[in-house]
């Protein structure tokens, strides 16, 4: 059975002990976040940290398991296109996991992912995955 995930649709990935949901890119957001990494040409230009910003703006929807230095629980803040904060995007690059959370967002490049790998290595990362979605057939 094929599974497709529309913008609507939230994936959720579990990074070590954070919780994420993560809406899939729509056309022109993953060519926002390619026109980091590749020129007209195809040539690799990566700008590794503005693909991720862009990503991250983009894609996530929620965090669960990240809290203040208060005790509160963290609340992410969206702009007027639903788009994550840019104050909350530097929050996320200043957690100990935001390399773990770029790389699973650079999955995300290609569709939804059914399993997280490093680009680099191909290899999964330890501690990062996604969660299945309970999927029911209808008749």
């Amino acid at each position: 059975m094929t599974i497709i995930h529309s913008k609507k649709h939230l994936i959720t990935i579990k990074i070590d002990d954070l919780t994420f949901k993560i809406k899939p890119l729509t056309y022109k957001e993953r060519t926002d976040v390619m026109a980091c990494i590749y020129n007209q040409n195809g040539t690799v230009v990566e700008n590794a940290a503005k693909a991720t910003y862009l990503a991250m703006r983009y894609a996530v929807k929620n965090i669960d398991g990240a809290f203040l230095p208060t005790g509160e629980k963290y609340q992410l803040e969206f702009d007027d296109n639903s788009y994550l904060s840019e104050d909350c995007v530097d929050d996320l690059l200043n957690i100990e996991r935001s390399d773990k959370l770029g790389i699973a967002l650079h999955n995300f490049l290609k569709g939804v992912p059914s399993k997280l790998v490093d680009p680099n290595t191909g290899e999964e990362v330890e501690g990062v995955k996604i969660v299945p979605m309970e999927t029911v057939p209808k008749k």
